[in-house]
């Protein structure tokens, strides 16, 4: 079926945000970043949050 174009996975959320996805690990623990959605044993980032998130709008 595959990801709807809304969401990136992980490794792709960390390359727009120009960090790594251990990184991204620390930030859920954190609560730090854009939110990232459980779709079975992935995570998934939504597109719009990635970019609020480097625009400084999100948290």
């Amino acid at each position: 079926m595959g990801i709807p174009s809304a969401y990136v996975n992980q490794r792709r959320a960390a390359e727009l945000l120009g960090v790594t996805t251990r990184t991204l690990r620390n930030w859920k623990s954190a609560d730090f970043g854009p939110r990232p959605v459980r779709d079975g044993p992935s995570l998934l980032y939504r597109r719009d949050e990635i970019d609020d998130f480097r625009m400084g709008v999100a948290r």
